[in-house]
C-alpha cells in the first residue's frame, strides 16, 4: 500500500480504495487554548515546555522567535511541538548561526 502525504490529509492507495484520514497540521493561531491546556493536562509525557505559558514567555523575549505547530485528528488536538528560533551576531553571522531549539 502506497502512502502519500499533503495538504493536511493522508491518502492511502490500495487496490481500488482511497481512504482519507482527517489529520491536519495547525499553526499557533489555529490552536484552541482550551484544547492545548487539555492536551498538556492529560498527557503523561508533557512538560512546562509544551504549555501556553512557556510559549507566551518565549514570545516576550525580543531575541527569540517562538513557533508552535499542532496535529489535529478528527478536529481533536492530538499533539504539538513548541520551540524557538535563535541566531547570534550581525546579519551574515545571524543567517549562518540560526537554529531551532525544541526543549
Amino acid at each position: 500500500m502506497q502512502k502519500i502525504s499533503g495538504n493536511g490529509f493522508i491518502w492511502n492507495f490500495g487496490s481500488e480504495r482511497l481512504l482519507i484520514d482527517m489529520i491536519q497540521i495547525l499553526h499557533a493561531a489555529d490552536i484552541n487554548p482550551d484544547a492545548w491546556l487539555a492536551l498538556c493536562s492529560r498527557s503523561s509525557v508533557s512538560s512546562f515546555f509544551q504549555t501556553k505559558a512557556c510559549y507566551d514567555f518565549y514570545a516576550e523575549l525580543n531575541f527569540l522567535k517562538p513557533f508552535l505547530y499542532g496535529v489535529s485528528e478528527d478536529d481533536k488536538l492530538t499533539g504539538l511541538v513548541c520551540g524557538y528560533l535563535i541566531a547570534d551576531g550581525g546579519v551574515m553571522k545571524r543567517f549562518f548561526s540560526r537554529r531551532a531549539i525544541i526543549p
